[in-house]
């Protein structure tokens, strides 16, 4: 497999992920989420994702990601 697709494979399955979580907690604690609220909930979902050897490939954005929430 290239490493262009190994790449976008694991921020693909690192995005869905971390939506699927938001919405789950969105839809288990109800209410509305401000943006600042949802952007802590990201960040927590996706710090622990940065030392995992699948997501080696996109180290970087994982960083930007983290630096924008």
């Amino acid at each position: 497999m290239s490493r262009n697709l190994k790449h976008y494979q694991a921020l693909d399955e690192l995005v869905t992920n971390a939506l699927l979580a938001l919405y789950g907690n969105i839809r288990l604690q109800g209410g509305f989420w401000t943006v600042k609220k949802r952007n802590e909930q990201l960040v927590k979902f996706i710090k622990p994702k940065l030392k995992k050897p699948q997501f080696s490939t996109c180290k970087s954005e994982i960083k930007t990601m983290l630096s924008i929430g």
